[in-house]
């Protein structure tokens, strides 16, 4: 377990989000092909961003191009989390194994409003999520 407090003056979470990833791609990286491995990686930022400037701000904007840059492209040297797990799977060493790659977020999120920002109510905005699912072994584009 590696917890990540937040880099001290990064009022946007820029930098402790890179840091975030950097931690993530070395776990996977040094993830064992003989055990059992499960990496989770949460990458607060984008919520704390969205609470303080709102879903509609250029703040949260910079905030998601961001966490897409840590999550890269799930190809070989593609960087960031993405790129990891396929240079893993790449590696000879590592017996084929293919990784369960799942990404999810906990709610939507909306404009800044005077209750609070972000979220709080039940609008499909704030109740929206996402589900990115690919299921080791199955390469489909379905």
């Amino acid at each position: 377990i590696v917890f990540v407090p937040q880099v001290a003056g990064d009022t946007d979470w820029l930098a402790t989000s890179n840091v975030v990833g950097q931690e993530a791609r070395t776990a996977i990286m040094a993830a064992q092909p003989d055990k059992g491995n499960l990496i989770f990686s949460y990458f607060a930022g984008m919520d704390h961003v969205g609470h303080d400037y709102g879903g509609d701000s250029p703040q949260y904007a910079l905030a998601l191009r961001n966490l897409d840059a840590n999550l890269g492209s799930q190809t070989v040297g593609g960087g960031g989390l993405l790129g990891a797990v396929a240079d893993w799977e790449a590696d000879p060493l590592n017996n084929n194994e293919q990784w369960t790659t799942l990404m999810v977020t906990d709610h939507g999120i909306i404009g800044e409003d005077q209750f609070g920002r972000g979220h709080g109510f039940q609008s499909p905005r704030e109740t929206a999520t996402f589900l990115i699912y690919d299921q080791a072994y199955i390469d489909t584009n379905d």
